[in-house]
């Protein structure tokens, strides 16, 4: 049987320098040494501003085919479904959280006067109307690049959240537990 060498601090020092020298190395040899700022910053820049008009205008287009009921009693929503819709691709794309997307909408909403907290973003996700609107986002985007073959992978995973003692009691009355759903798409091909 092989006795197992103890990692010393001389030793582990010893790795951190060859650790360091092996970083700096792929540092030197990077792409990153060789990118044309300038020209990458003018192209990003097109990129996004392409994308934002592209968005407003097939989520506008994909909530027109949908059928919607009268107008629903109480108090008028501060979101419309597709500013809602919206909303949800523009977190999921950057990876904001529900509160950090909230502040978002909430610093450029001082523009046209619109205030939301966190939770009308966690609301949009349980909206019917929003996830009919991104389901017809995908499948509009799907025709409209003729895609046929689709490369991609999805998955979707639950998260049971867990309830403080302070709601214990008001969890239980309602199910006892909740759950937050993530989604992720990977292309297969890169």
């Amino acid at each position: 049987m092989e006795k197992i060498k103890r990692i010393t601090n001389k030793r582990f020092q010893r790795f951190l320098v060859e650790l360091n020298q092996i970083i700096e190395a792929y540092k030197a040899s990077s792409i990153t040494s060789r990118v044309d700022w300038p020209k990458y910053e003018k192209e990003h820049s097109s990129r996004v501003r392409y994308v934002a008009a592209e968005l407003n205008n097939i989520v506008n287009e994909a909530s027109s085919l949908i059928v919607r009921d009268a107008h629903k009693r109480g108090r008028k929503p501060k979101l419309t479904p597709e500013k809602k819709a919206t909303s949800v691709l523009i977190k999921s794309v950057t990876k904001l959280s529900n509160r950090n997307m909230s502040d978002l909408i909430s610093l450029f909403g001082a523009l046209d006067g619109t205030n939301v907290s966190y939770k009308t973003i966690e609301r949009a996700y349980s909206d019917e109307i929003v996830r009919e609107i991104i389901h017809n986002v995908f499948i509009l985007t799907l025709m409209k690049k003729r895609i046929k073959d689709v490369d991609v992978t999805g998955d979707g995973t639950g998260y049971s959240l867990t309830i403080t003692k302070h709601y214990r009691t008001q969890g239980n009355k309602e199910g006892g537990r909740n759950f937050v759903y993530s989604f992720n798409i990977m292309d297969l091909k890169t």
